[in-house]
């Protein structure tokens, strides 16, 4: 069940499932934030699992190290070696692997 509150002036929504990492979202007016809950609970129990967006879902695993190397790891203090990691990763046959592929 959500768990809706007014926080400020407005209403925080957070959807939580045993397992998973729990989902959190601001409105401007209850309504919203009831129908959002509503919708997110259904297709939780319909899916079990939150649908991201095709792009993401489509992208090699490589695609997303290089975003992650752009832009997580410079801001890490041991970011150039995790770099060159992340490079060698995207050189295997394993970066090829899209993340929507079935086991």
């Amino acid at each position: 069940m959500a768990s809706i509150r007014k926080h400020r002036n407005r209403w925080q929504v957070q959807v939580r499932r045993q397992g998973m990492k729990g989902l959190s979202r601001s409105f401007l007016n209850k309504v919203d934030a009831q129908a959002w809950a509503r919708q997110t609970e259904a297709e939780l129990d319909r899916t079990g699992f939150i649908a991201t967006t095709g792009a993401t879902l489509n992208a090699p695993l490589s695609a997303l190290l290089e975003r992650y190397a752009l832009e997580i790891s410079p801001t890490k203090k041991g970011g150039a070696i995790e770099a060159i990691r992340l490079k060698q990763i995207c050189a295997s046959k394993l970066a090829s692997v899209s993340l929507a592929k079935k086991r």
